[in-house]
């Protein structure tokens, strides 16, 4: 697909997103929201791209098969939790989780909300579960003073589940029938909206909104964070406020890179939709979003965050060390691990660290692709690789994980692997020294051998300018937080 061609198709999903918005079930459709060019997102309107084996009926078998099993719960939307009492929460921050240790900060937003709560705020952390179900109540549990945690049940009640699965059937149709009358581009938005799985995200977004008007009206906090990425569930989590409370203040964190091209975090879709604030990394980042978020009087600033690192000295010594680092992406990994593994078959020369994203462990990844299960002697699988193993690496395979620019900062060459006829996704595509573009295991072999075998004075010279380049990019976290919040009369401020 062209940049021409994503452009075009980018306006025909605003069209039918923005001609039904009054619904939230319109809104839950994340087929429509294009977030920017990625193939992950892109191959969805691709005919050659759906998968064989997905068949008419499998939307309705697996809906009610949640709603089967859902039935055997009492679990009911208006009553989030039993037992436990709250405080008067002033701070609702929605997250991510990864199954990372509770007693780590948060992944996302750092220091944020132990900043929060030494200001006098209560602050509650949901986080939508990206490990594995949770089925029943919503239990928070005190993780400090004043801040509390909880994961977000992954299903409601049977009747709840119901509902949901009839209003996304229903506005299903509707998008059919808007569809047809659209020529080539509606055939390709079709393609994206008739698989079951389309369905199915829509379901789980629009139960996700049913579950923030709930838990809302209970806590009726007077902030709202969350991740800012243009997401579906984000645009309906800042409605469920407006409707909740018009006066809450509704503030994104845009806690990553922004890639050539992306749409998602700078598209207005009206008050209703966008936040009041956007957060970000960086200087880079607020210059991009400020240009697109100032005629709709949404304010910029940056945070920081927890990403940032100091480069790593000159001296540090390295190894013949290549790391390789997908995203959280099925077909992300299996691409970039395959690989791996045959560069690691061409050069045993040197190590290769396959370094799974949090939500993808390898074993996961290995059993979608069956030649990853027997690797090489000079291949490890590291789930959970520190930064230390990052100081070390000479090479940085990668295609569109923000991690790219710790090992940058590190002093490690990043090597993209590039796809002919494809928009490039490259976090980097600014940089245009230091990193190099590989289609091939002989194109990333060549560079590699070219660094063992001669360090030339420009090596190291290029490597320090690309190391200050990634340390501007993020940020440290800034010791007080940024915009303004807003609290109630009877709070501390």
């Amino acid at each position: 697909m062209t940049i021409k061609e994503y452009k075009k198709l980018a306006s025909a999903c605003d069209a039918l997103l923005r001609n039904s918005m009054e619904r939230p079930e319109r809104v839950a459709f994340s087929a429509l929201h294009l977030l920017g060019p990625h193939p992950a997102q892109l191959q969805k309107f691709e005919e050659k791209s759906r998968p064989r084996s997905a068949f008419p009926g499998l939307f309705f078998f697996s809906a009610r098969a949640r709603i089967l099993a859902a039935s055997l719960f009492s679990h009911k939307v208006s009553n989030l939790w039993s037992g436990g009492v709250l405080p008067a929460i002033t701070h609702l921050i929605i997250s991510h989780e990864l199954g990372a240790k509770p007693d780590l900060p948060d992944f996302y937003f750092g220091q944020i909300p132990t900043k929060l709560t030494r200001s006098g705020a209560n602050v509650l952390v949901i986080k939508i579960n990206h490990v594995g179900w949770k089925i029943g109540s919503f239990f928070p549990v005190q993780r400090a003073s004043r801040l509390f945690t909880a994961i977000l049940p992954g299903w409601s009640s049977g009747k709840n589940e119901h509902e949901i699965v009839g209003m996304v059937q229903r506005e299903f149709e509707k998008l059919r029938r808007q569809c047809q009358k659209r020529s080539t581009l509606g055939q390709r938005i079709w393609l994206a909206l008739k698989h079951p799985s389309a369905r199915l995200a829509a379901v789980r977004d629009l139960r996700f909104y049913f579950w923030m008007r709930a838990l809302l009206l209970q806590i009726k906090p007077a902030n709202l964070l969350f991740t800012w990425e243009g997401h579906a569930w984000e645009r309906l989590a800042i409605r469920a406020a407006r409707e909740t409370d018009p006066q809450i203040k509704c503030i994104g964190y845009q806690h990553t890179v922004l890639f050539p091209h992306a749409r998602g975090p700078l598209l207005s879709l009206g008050k209703r939709h966008d936040p009041d604030e956007i957060w970000t990394v960086g200087p880079a980042n607020r210059q991009r979003l400020n240009r697109k978020w100032k005629k709709a009087r949404v304010r910029v600033y940056v945070y920081g965050s927890p990403r940032h690192r100091k480069s790593s000295p000159p001296n540090t010594p390295k190894e013949a060390l290549c790391i390789v680092a997908p995203e959280g992406i099925p077909r992300e990994a299996v691409a970039l691990f395959e690989f791996g593994k045959r560069l690691a078959l061409a050069a045993p020369e040197i190590t290769v660290h396959f370094r799974s994203h949090p939500i993808l462990p390898f074993r996961n990844v290995a059993q979608a692709a069956p030649g990853l299960r027997n690797l090489p002697a000079n291949v490890q699988i590291r789930d959970q690789g520190g930064q230390g193993e990052i100081r070390k690496a000479s090479w940085f395979l990668y295609r569109g994980t923000s991690l790219v620019f710790e090992a940058l900062q590190a002093g490690a060459r990043p090597l993209y692997l590039s796809r002919p006829r494809e928009i490039p996704i490259d976090p980097l595509s600014e940089l245009a020294f230091w990193r190099a573009a590989v289609q091939t295991p002989k194109d990333a072999l060549d560079r590699i051998r070219m660094d063992i075998k001669k360090k030339s004075p420009t090596y190291f010279r290029e490597r320090l300018k690309a190391q200050k380049w990634a340390g501007d990019f993020f940020s440290p976290e800034a010791k007080l937080l940024p915009g303004r919040f807003r609290f109630p009369e009877n709070q501390s401020k």
